[in-house]
């Protein structure tokens, strides 16, 4: 199937004018740490609801050690959060230097699963480890995985549908914006449960996309209780 929008450049973190070179290297760097980091927080929030809600037995001790090694792991994911988010604000190489320097005071907090009812929810991800590490968090409902936005818009022309779909921002090929379109011309109802996840909008056309769009958008790392909340409202 050819791609949408043949014309349109790539939407991948390239260098990009309208910027200068300190913040272009600040947005790039958030961009590639926060996949990684968004995993790595949703499998430790996982974790740690695992073990609150498990029943104590012989090894309650062990356990117990194993959940504050989690929350202290989580701290840790916390900070260099807080790190890139102060990076993509930065306007130079003077005020980098600062930010990277300083390590913010985070409290973590372990968000509790929510109980209701079960979702059909598509997740697009061109990164394995997010797409899973989403899925995981999201046990309660019943998720779909694609990792190729192709992929994912063939499953929806076969009259597939979902109930939210989490769909990345920046992708190789065809980007989140472009899948959108395809959605929004297939099916608008589905089109308007598309919920944008983004490690960071690098190219101009992303961020005008992000200042404009009707449609909810969520940054990675996930707030895996905001994430929750949207779907229950997307529900109802």
């Amino acid at each position: 199937m050819p791609s949408p929008h043949p014309e349109a450049p790539p939407d991948d973190p390239a260098p990009d004018s309208t910027l200068v070179p300190s913040d272009n290297l600040a947005r790039l760097v958030a961009h590639a740490i926060n996949n990684p980091l968004a995993a790595l927080l949703m499998d430790l929030d996982t974790a740690l609801e695992l073990l609150d809600t498990s029943e104590r037995s012989e090894l309650e001790k062990r356990v117990e050690d194993v959940r504050r090694l989690l929350a202290e792991m989580r701290k840790s994911a916390l900070r260099v959060h807080s790190v890139i988010e102060d990076m993509r604000q930065t306007r130079n190489a003077a005020e980098a230097v600062r930010i990277l320097s300083v390590a913010p005071s985070v409290t973590a907090v372990a968000p509790a699963a929510q109980k209701g009812i079960v979702a059909r929810v598509l997740v697009v991800d061109d990164d394995v480890l997010v797409a899973a590490a989403v899925k995981r968090t999201l046990r309660e409902h019943e998720v779909f995985v694609q990792n190729s936005a192709l992929d994912a818009l063939a499953m929806l022309q076969s009259g597939e549908r979902f109930d939210v779909v989490l769909c990345d921002l920046m992708m190789p090929g065809i980007a989140g914006m472009d899948l959108y379109e395809e959605v929004l011309k297939l099916d608008p109802a589905q089109a308007a449960r598309v919920v944008f996840v983004t490690g960071g909008a690098v190219t101009v056309r992303a961020r005008e996309f992000v200042a404009t769009t009707q449609n909810q958008v969520v940054e990675k790392p996930f707030d895996v209780r905001k994430l929750r909340e949207i779907i229950a409202r997307t529900l109802k």
